[in-house]
């Protein structure tokens, strides 16, 4: 029975797997320092690298050399490596994190928060406008001073086209005009606007085009279209809301 247990034991140690810079990598051990997984990682020697091993909670924590983690069993540890003996440190959303590069990807930054592409990251600069990170852009760590990064969740509104029955989403900013939302619209419906063309709220039955000036923040602030439902209309005829 004994002999059972113990071959049960090192067969659960031997099916354990720690992901380093996305590669699954299995180890015999639970407890593993940021050597052994420098060392299992082929980053030799350790010592001209960092280790950083992201939590569940997406923190990132310096492991240095000889701290250690323990492995949960059927749960892969994240870690990232870096060939550099310098960090890097920035603010998301209030929580601190460092950083082993002196550039951070708009989609690693999103990761780290644990949100979704309905999420946009903003950075913020003194004495002058916050800056939209883009889909896909990197930005500089390495100047003086700590990068305060915020995120802002898209506001989605729902286009009924009543000429076919046709639904689908359109997304902005609060600082996006209505405008802008419309064009988008009309790019979806693949149709030209025209002069009699109506686009109405589904709740209240007020015109949506008389609004185009204002941003998306305006519009809600000031109590119109709570729903976020547009029936749009091509040509003549009505839109009604249900």
């Amino acid at each position: 029975m004994g002999s059972e247990n113990q071959a049960s034991e090192d067969t659960a140690r031997s099916e354990l797997n720690i992901n380093v810079d996305g590669t699954h990598i299995r180890v015999d051990q639970p407890v593993v320092s940021g050597r052994q997984v420098l060392e299992v990682a082929g980053k030799v020697p350790p010592d001209d690298f960092i280790v950083y091993w992201l939590s569940k909670d997406n923190v990132l924590q310096d492991l240095g050399l000889d701290h250690t983690v323990h492995l949960h069993e059927h749960h892969v540890e994240r870690f990232l490596t870096f060939d550099d003996d310098r960090s890097f440190r920035f603010e998301i959303d209030g929580k601190r994190e460092d950083w082993g590069c002196p550039t951070i990807t708009e989609e690693t930054l999103l990761k780290l928060a644990s949100v979704g592409a309905d999420v946009r990251v903003w950075l913020e600069q003194k004495d002058q406008p916050h800056r939209l990170i883009a889909p896909g852009e990197s930005v500089d760590l390495s100047m003086p001073g700590i990068e305060r990064f915020y995120l802002e969740r898209l506001i989605s509104v729902e286009i009924v086209n009543e000429n076919n029955g046709d639904e689908f989403r359109v997304k902005a900013l609060k600082q996006t005009k209505l405008e802008t939302l419309i064009t988008e619209m009309y790019t979806k419906l693949g149709v030209p606007r025209r002069a009699d063309d109506r686009l109405r709220c589904e709740a209240t039955g007020e015109d949506v085009f008389g609004f185009a000036q204002l941003t998306m923040g305006q519009y809600l602030e000031a109590g119109h279209c709570h729903c976020l439902v547009w029936r749009f209309v091509g040509g003549t005829g009505g839109a009604s809301c249900r």
